[in-house]
């Protein structure tokens, strides 16, 4: 038997996940049927609170839970979790500007100038697509 991620069921416009950042999680479990507990067992959690704390913004999944939920909906963690993912990539991003000025100092060899050539990417993305180095 196929199990199809519930991204696939159900289509929701921008109004619909707008909001709170955890508000795409707790429209996709609403609109699954499924309870607080039933999300719990499957994220293999014991009770249906730390659901309930991930709703609510007072607790942060780990990185197996985070990609439990996309197991479960079929929608990537960035999105989940987006209010999350901005925090962290905005972080990210001031982090890059940091070291890349460090490295602006430092001799010009050619791994410098790919490690700045990275940075100047990671700080420049919309953070819409992955940076890749090959």
């Amino acid at each position: 038997m196929t199990v199809r991620p519930l991204q696939s069921v159900w289509r929701f416009s921008r109004n619909e996940l707008s909001g709170k950042p955890g508000a795409v999680h707790l429209t996709h479990r609403k609109r699954s049927g499924l309870t607080q507990g039933e999300v719990a067992f499957l994220l293999g959690a014991r009770h249906k609170t730390k659901v309930s704390d991930y709703e609510q913004h007072t607790r942060r999944p780990m990185l197996e839970t985070a990609l439990a939920y996309e197991a479960m909906f079929g929608v990537p963690v960035r999105e989940l979790f987006a209010g999350m993912f901005d925090e962290v990539e905005s972080t990210t991003h001031r982090r890059a500007q940091i070291l890349a000025r460090k490295l602006s100092t430092a001799s010009r060899t050619r791994l410098t100038a790919r490690k700045l050539d990275l940075l100047s990417q990671i700080t420049s993305g919309s953070g819409s697509e992955p940076v890749h180095q090959p």
